[in-house]
């Protein structure tokens, strides 16, 4: 639930998060709880961000009690695991070498992280999964600011827009998550209630065919769709292809041999492209 997977040092943070989710047989079929554990407790209700005073004493409270973190060299571990024997706490487990290492202001901002995740109760609710991570990342970029303040807030923004991981199949692309937390961080500062809503896990872009001939158009690589002559049309794709400020696009026809390709940039995609 933390950083994007990848072979560089900044990608392989180790931080781990746990919950015992609060009883399957509580569960809806959209996975959003009643409020009862599988221990027979009660869980707390999901927070909700806009009061930072109350998301920082959720933070160093531990959660009023249910958040246990371990320093663990050896952890390399990012999937959830349950804590046995209990209900609605987690366990966050994370290497403070490995991430202290990676950049100023990383244990800080993922510790946070891993508490946004548990402060949201991800684990008992039906949400997008890139949702939570943005979620979560809210609530980080919001308790850096409340603490340590804006420098700090942005050393994170800039760390993300400088790493260039890709999404994978839980985790937006950095440099989206760089952009959302772009957005929390200016928010908060004006009017820390307020919370921007992240952007779509999908976007869609729309290409037009002034070629004569009926052609496929790939948007970085990937097959996007085809077009028949003088034609528009679009492509729904990962919204985190869409973000950034250079994106390659080609059409061709297997058929003729007849190949174009531009570059453009979009931000939470939703835009047309004419070719040049």
């Amino acid at each position: 639930m933390n950083s994007n997977s990848s072979s560089t040092t900044l990608t392989t943070l180790a931080i781990t998060i746990g919950a015992l989710a609060c009883g399957s047989s509580d569960n809806d079929s959209t996975g959003t709880t009643s409020g009862t554990g599988s221990q027979g407790e009660n869980c707390p209700s999901p927070g909700t961000m806009g009061d930072l005073e109350t998301e920082l004493q959720y933070f160093l409270t531990n959660g009023d009690g249910r958040v246990t973190t371990f320093d663990d060299p050896s952890n390399s571990d990012r999937s959830a695991t349950p804590i046995e024997g209990s209900s609605c706490s987690y366990r966050i487990r994370y290497n403070s070498t490995q991430l202290t290492q990676a950049g100023p202001w990383v244990l800080e901002f993922f510790l946070r992280h891993e508490f946004g995740h548990a402060f949201h109760q991800h684990e008992t609710i039906g949400v997008d999964r890139r949702m939570q991570e943005h979620e979560a990342d809210a609530y980080a970029t919001r308790m850096l600011y409340h603490q340590f303040g804006s420098a700090s807030a942005q050393a994170m923004v800039n760390w993300f827009s400088g790493t260039g991981a890709p999404p994978d199949a839980t985790h937006p692309s950095h440099a989206t998550r760089a952009l959302y937390m772009s957005d929390v961080l200016s928010r908060v500062q004006s009017t820390p209630s307020s919370i921007p809503t992240p952007p779509p896990t999908t976007a869609s872009v729309t290409v037009n065919n002034p070629f004569g001939q009926t052609v496929n158009v790939y948007i970085d690589g990937a097959y996007a769709g085809w077009l028949f002559p003088g034609n528009w049309n679009f492509a729904v794709l990962p919204a985190d292809y869409l973000v950034g400020d250079s994106h390659y696009i080609e059409a061709r026809s297997a058929h003729t041999g007849f190949s174009i390709h531009g570059s453009w940039g979009l931000l939470y995609g939703g835009q047309q492209y004419s070719w040049p």
